[in-house]
């Protein structure tokens, strides 16, 4: 009988098995990629001979054995079930808030105010000035004064105060400053720029400069403020050219206060304020020219009008304008906020100030802001001598109802009569008075 013959295993046969592993290897590569983190493969490399191993890039350890890959562990019969992807949810609108502005006078520093911030180490700090006030500015969504002086680190005079004052008013609570005076460009282009400088390293948005509106986002709405001057200081004039002025003011002009309106608007503002500095320093009440201005600018689109320039606080208004579409938007008119923080003269009309707080919410059925509360409370400027007959000052409520701090009784019985007399000519009809 024949023997059988002793059969071996073929080089196509060797060359199928190695294909076929290679294959098996590739798919699941594959499958890995596409499945994503919905997935995964726990390769055994110690089932692979060193060739494989070298396709499948897996490293050969130095002492024989396998290193593990750094993939997931493998989920355990006891593990829950894998879900389906589902779709994500539609993302919702932020709900909107209602939302507070504050704002209060003009600043400006003259010497007796600018020394009364210098410490014995020959730095300045004004901190302890904002003081009694400072929860009323902080306690606002945005706040905001109006600054009549530069910022600066040397060389100061009546409109040029130190930077600290920024950082002070920071301090207090104060989110922007209004720059829109006529003194705007007394320092030139340069020493404007050195004022917005100075307010940004104080976390204080500077408003009036360079042309440029600011758009403010706080509780779901959106405050777009504009500013405008109706005249420069000379020395203003004198220190920026026509083209410097052109590009770095808005001078007040109805046509450009719609279209810059219509602009802000599209941009997304909710609600827009208008900062307007006019009329007359000596100006004790808004004139005819100045109330035919603000009207049109409350039918230009303006929600708020805010004025400032007279040393006095004038009158609150609110005005009803009707829109192309029949809705009645009101428009609040301060006329003159008065001075915040001045030095240059103790006149009782000149040291009592306002900060007006007006809340926004949003009106869902007429899709738009409109204004729920409004208040207002009068400001003093205190003036005093400390024990080395140094003046020191503090912007302290007119309405408070014990006397404060270093006040003689005879300044602090002014103080009340001014309050009242304030809150006797401003009334309640737009906006209610408030003592702290």
């Amino acid at each position: 009988m024949a023997r059988a013959k002793k059969r071996g295993i073929s080089a196509g046969t060797v060359f199928m098995l190695v294909f076929s592993l290679c294959t098996l290897l590739a798919a699941g590569v594959v499958y890995l990629r596409i499945s994503g983190d919905a997935a995964y493969i726990r390769l055994d490399s110690a089932l692979l001979s060193e060739p494989l191993r070298e396709m499948a890039g897996v490293p050969v350890s130095d002492a024989g054995e396998s290193p593990q890959p750094s993939l997931p562990a493998p989920a355990s019969a006891t593990d829950a079930p894998m879900q389906s992807p589902t779709a994500s949810p539609t993302p919702t609108a932020t709900p909107r808030q209602p939302v507070t502005l504050l704002a209060a006078g003009q600043i400006a520093l003259g010497s007796q105010l600018r020394e009364s911030g210098l410490d014995a180490a020959g730095a300045y700090r004004y901190d302890d000035i904002f003081s009694p006030v400072a929860s009323t500015l902080s306690g606002a969504d945005v706040s905001l004064v109006t600054l009549r002086t530069g910022l600066g680190e040397e060389n100061f005079g009546n409109y040029l105060a130190p930077s600290a004052l920024a950082r002070s008013l920071s301090a207090a609570g104060v989110d922007l400053a209004n720059l829109g005076t006529d003194r705007l460009l007394d320092g030139g282009v340069a020493g404007m720029s050195a004022t917005v400088a100075a307010l940004t390293g104080a976390q204080i948005t500077g408003v009036g400069a360079l042309r440029e509106p600011t758009l403010v986002e706080a509780g779901g709405l959106c405050l777009g403020f504009v500013s405008y001057v109706d005249s420069l200081s000379s020395a203003g004039q004198a220190a920026a050219s026509e083209a410097e002025i052109a590009a770095a003011v808005r001078m007040l002009d109805v046509q450009t206060v719609q279209s810059d309106i219509a602009q802000i608007r599209e941009q997304g503002a909710d609600v827009v304020v208008v900062l307007v500095y006019w009329g007359s320093r000596s100006d004790t009440a808004p004139s005819d020219a100045t109330r035919q201005t603000a009207d049109a600018l409350a039918r230009s689109g303006a929600n708020v009008i805010l004025g400032v320039g007279p040393t006095s606080v004038h009158a609150l208004e609110r005005k009803s304008v009707v829109s192309a579409d029949g809705y009645v938007r009101e428009v609040f008119i301060a006329y003159s906020l008065g001075n915040f923080l001045i030095d240059d003269s103790r006149e009782t009309r000149d040291i009592t100030g306002l900060m007006l707080s007006l809340t926004f919410e949003w009106d869902e059925a007429n899709q738009c802001a409109r204004i729920s509360d409004a208040w207002y409370m009068p400001t003093w400027i205190m003036r005093w001598r400390d024990e080395a007959g140094a003046y020191r000052f503090r912007v302290v409520p007119a309405g408070a109802s014990s006397r404060p701090e270093n006040m003689t009784e005879s300044i602090y019985q002014n103080m009340q009569g001014a309050y009242e007399s304030l809150v006797n000519r401003l009334g309640e009809d737009a906006a209610r008075p408030v003592a702290q």
